[in-house]
């Protein structure tokens, strides 16, 4: 069949048609795998606690900087007010 002959439409689509098999090829077998692997679950519940716990600790030096930096201001005043 060549470009002249009427029933020619192009074979353009030809390459979206192969590209959507070949991702339905290569899905199936990724979709059978588990959302977690077998004996992920100790270093899952390590990072997490990790993670808490740097937040606290985030959480707290910010408490205590915000403490230390009022407990200033005040002295600071305190010192204004009275030389």
């Amino acid at each position: 069949m060549t470009p002249e002959n009427p029933l020619w439409v192009g074979a353009w689509w030809i390459g979206f048609l192969a590209g959507g098999a070949a991702a339905l090829i290569i899905a199936i077998p990724i979709l059978g795998y588990p959302r977690q692997l077998p004996g992920t679950a100790p270093v899952h519940c390590a990072r997490t606690k990790t993670l808490i716990l740097s937040q606290e600790v985030k959480k707290q030096k910010s408490i205590y900087i915000s403490t230390f930096i009022s407990n200033r201001n005040i002295k600071l005043q305190w010192n204004n007010d009275h030389p």
